[in-house]
């Protein structure tokens, strides 16, 4: 086996954690370096690296937990799971929405960014 990038080969190690000095992945800063270098059209789109190998411009799921309930069959009643729901993407800087965000309390209204003590009883002790 062998991993080809940017026209050289490099043999592939028995294991990549091991130190070069014993045996390990001499190469492998080169062929981060390549890596850096390469990019191609993928199944999401551009693939890209940046100089520490991380991925650039790669999409991002955005789920929210939310309840669904089904109906057995002959309407026998109806069971709520909570699942993750893939509700919009985030890519290349552009965020898209294609479900409503569920917030707690399965309101559609965004909660304030401060606790509310309305109704409540707060006691602080000194």
């Amino acid at each position: 086996e062998a991993v080809s990038l940017v026209d050289s080969t490099y043999p592939t190690p028995p294991d990549c954690h091991v130190p070069a000095v014993s045996g390990g992945w001499a190469e492998g800063k080169t062929v981060m370096d390549n890596l850096a270098r390469l990019s191609f059209q993928g199944q999401t789109g551009l693939v890209q690296f940046t100089p520490n190998s991380d991925r650039v411009t790669l999409p991002y799921s955005i789920v929210n937990l939310q309840p669904t309930t089904t109906t057995t069959e002959g309407g026998g009643g109806s069971q709520t799971t909570v699942n993750w729901v893939q509700i919009g993407e985030y890519h290349q800087g552009n965020i898209s929405f294609t479900k409503d965000v569920l917030w707690p309390g399965n309101s559609q209204t965004a909660p304030p960014d401060y606790a509310q003590l309305t109704g409540r009883n707060l006691r602080s002790v000194v």
